[in-house]
């Protein structure tokens, strides 16, 4: 079945297509979002609303272990240039 996740909550029942969303833990976070299980027929309502979230079994399986996390990379800044008196030039 498609795997639907919805970040604004982590609890919510949608009255439109009666699913109901619970709690997952997403581990790169370490917030809790709403996760559901929807049928083939219920899919197109959840992918064409942005609220929603589509998630293949792997990308699931990759944000509740927290393997999706990116790595942070600090951009690099040019070293700042000390005049021979030892302060910063300007």
């Amino acid at each position: 079945m498609p795997n639907v996740i919805i970040r604004r909550y982590n609890t919510f029942f949608d009255h439109r297509t009666n699913v109901q969303f619970n709690p997952l833990l997403e581990k790169s976070t370490g917030l809790y979002i709403g996760y559901a299980e929807v049928t083939t027929e219920q899919l197109p309502y959840f992918a064409g609303n942005p609220s929603y979230e589509v998630l293949t079994d792997s990308e699931l399986r990759a944000l509740i272990t927290g393997k999706a996390q990116q790595e942070v990379i600090a951009p690099s800044l040019p070293a700042p240039s000390i005049s021979k008196s030892g302060q910063n030039a300007k």
